[in-house]
């Protein structure tokens, strides 16, 4: 974007009167040309040198949060790299310091306090932040983020940030007493040439003064506005390089080593836009500069991650962060922004994605297998068993009819595990198939809890079923609601020592298309479950504690929650330890409507 400013002049033509005239003029135009460069001069002089002391103190404030955020970094992520970072800007924050302390003590000596301050607060910071250091290299990460987050390092903050802000409005009302002072006397010396000289000479050299004037302290207030949005920006992101855009001559400056960075020569990379564009890979060439267009047509922020040519063929992700500076009619006059080298992160999370991707397409092919071998493993087990049966027929020996008794029964088991862990394949492999039809759910929820009945009574529990008179008939998988009443049901009868498992069901209407929700209720007063153990229940081979050792293979909640998933519904826990546990599973179904009311509440 090209900006053109044209200033116009109107020419003045004076008439030759008299010499008198000729020569008031004269005289009138060398006194106001005189009071402008003696007059001007020290007011000047005093912004200049306070914008001076604006750009140190800047300076100071942005290398002060550079220290600490390297600090925190290190104390947050264990990482040592960061104080690599903090050795390299703390003697220059420090020489800052002392550079901003001597020009202040020499143009404003009142402030010197401040500046001891300063410096008191700061090498008190250093010390703390150096200990959080040497906490997280012996391993005590915790202790140092304790130390950085501590009221006496915030106090020290305080301190440091409030004579830091004392010392710039002191230094600020310092040059406005002076050229107010000032001020007073030249405006008495305009009004003496106004009363000896001719008004039209006064106005017409006044005017050129005024906008000269003008000129000169918009240029400095814009300079002052540029710099503070500079380093606000160094600030917030500890960056490879700082870069500043001037739109209207499409000169790019750099801060920092651009031509190390990108493998060039000092001085051999380019200072405008067209070397940066150059760079961009051509893949992410349009994405960037599309939005560097509209930062500048819409005022927006800039932030862009793109890749980038080196010269020696080698690429880097770049993170580039800007915005756009505005002069005081509005109009977008520069870009200024930070550029943060993100490769080391990409490459991590390249190498991530691709671990993850690879372990993804094993656990498909494990599970793939193990759901293509279902048949082959049921098959045998099923024939063990019916033979063991047949046998126990044939074998009238007490003792030998136990042995096969064992086997039958612990052949059960297996073919159970078995069952379970090809089903647990068949869902992560994505081959199990749901089957609907119409189910009575109260008469299914009968004969599920009075297959259980046997089961309770051994240990001495009571086991109860409620179900509602009008509950709906439903159209779903009736023998998958049966494995995950199954396991949930059996679950709690095999926790609960002593007192009660219910078991509550009912249908609710959420649709006028017949849809509907089932929910499922198992509540025990058995054992509980840990709060801390209560994320991982569902997960696949999970128990918890020495009593569930031999108890559980851990498979049995996880088809739960699997199938739950797989059918739409949703699965929920709450427990207290030594208490007990409820269950609850909701599944979206379709109600249909029943010939006649059957079942009554249990």
């Amino acid at each position: 974007m090209n900006r053109n400013h044209n200033w116009h002049q109107s020419p003045v033509s004076f008439s030759n009167h008299s010499l008198f005239f000729v020569v008031s003029l004269t005289i009138a135009i060398f006194m106001l040309l005189t009071f402008y460069v003696v007059g001007t001069y020290r007011d000047f002089n005093n912004i200049r040198e306070y914008f001076k002391i604006t750009e140190k103190t800047g300076t100071v404030a942005k290398l002060d949060e550079v220290l600490t955020m390297s600090a925190k970094m290190a104390a947050a992520t264990g990482n040592l790299d960061w104080e690599q970072r903090y050795l390299k800007y703390d003697p220059e924050l420090s020489d800052a310091i002392d550079e901003a302390i001597a020009f202040v003590g020499k143009f404003c000596p009142a402030t010197h306090d401040h500046g001891t301050n300063i410096r008191t607060a700061n090498d008190t910071l250093v010390e703390m932040e150096k200990r959080s250091f040497d906490l997280v290299r012996a391993g005590q990460i915790d202790a140092a983020a304790a130390l950085l987050n501590s009221s006496e390092y915030e106090i020290w903050k305080k301190t440091y940030q409030k004579n830091l802000d004392d010392l710039s409005e002191e230094m600020a009302l310092f040059v406005k007493t002076e050229c107010d002072k000032y001020g007073f006397s030249s405006y008495v010396i305009i009004i003496l040439t106004l009363m000896l000289f001719l008004l039209l000479a006064y106005l017409f050299l006044i005017s050129i003064m005024r906008r000269k004037y003008g000129v000169v302290i918009e240029g400095m207030y814009g300079k002052s506005m540029q710099n503070e949005q500079r380093f606000r920006i160094a600030a917030k992101s500890v960056s490879n390089l700082i870069w500043e855009w001037d739109i209207a001559t499409g000169k790019l400056e750099w801060f920092g080593d651009i031509d190390g960075i990108l493998g060039y020569a000092p001085g051999e990379f380019h200072r405008d836009l067209a070397a940066w564009e150059k760079i961009i890979h051509a893949d992410d060439h349009d994405r960037a500069m599309a939005a560097v267009d509209r930062s500048v047509k819409h005022g927006e922020d800039y932030d862009e991650t793109y890749r980038v040519l080196r010269k020696d063929g080698g690429i880097v992700f770049w993170r580039n962060r800007a915005s756009v500076i505005s002069d005081r009619n509005g109009n977008i006059v520069k870009m200024i922004g930070a550029v943060s080298d993100v490769t080391n992160q990409k490459m991590r999370d390249r190498a991530l994605t691709e671990s993850r991707d690879s372990a993804n397409a094993s656990n498909r092919l494990k599970s793939e297998f193990l759901a293509n071998m279902s048949h082959e493993i049921r098959t045998p087990m099923n024939a063990v068993i019916g033979f063991s049966e047949l046998l126990s027929h044939e074998i009238t020996d007490k003792r030998h009819r136990e042995f096969l008794d064992k086997i039958v029964s612990n052949g059960n088991m297996l073919l159970k595990l078995i069952g379970d862990i090809l089903d647990l394949s068949k869902i992560e492999a994505n081959r199990l198939v749901l089957e609907t039809s119409p189910v009575e759910i109260d008469i299914l929820l009968s004969d599920v809890v009075q297959s259980f009945n046997p089961m309770a009574e051994k240990k001495g529990i009571s086991l109860a079923l409620f179900i509602p008179k009008d509950i709906q008939l439903i159209t779903c998988d009736e023998a998958r609601i049966r494995q995950i009443l199954y396991n949930i049901i059996g679950n709690a009868i095999k926790y609960t020592d002593k007192g009660v498992v219910e078991v509550r069901a009912e249908t609710t209407a959420t649709g006028e298309d017949g849809s509907c929700s089932l929910k499922f209720t198992v509540s025990d007063t058995g054992r509980g479950i840990l709060s801390l153990d209560q994320q991982f229940i569902f997960e696949p081979f999970v128990t918890f504690g020495k009593h569930h050792a031999g108890e559980s293979t851990g498979i049995g909640l996880s088809i739960v929650k699997r199938l739950v998933d797989l059918m739409g519904g949703k699965t929920f826990i709450e427990s207290q330890p030594g208490k007990g546990t409820v269950f609850t599973v909701v599944i979206p179904v379709t109600g249909l409507a029943r010939e006649k009311n059957r079942g009554n509440g249990q």
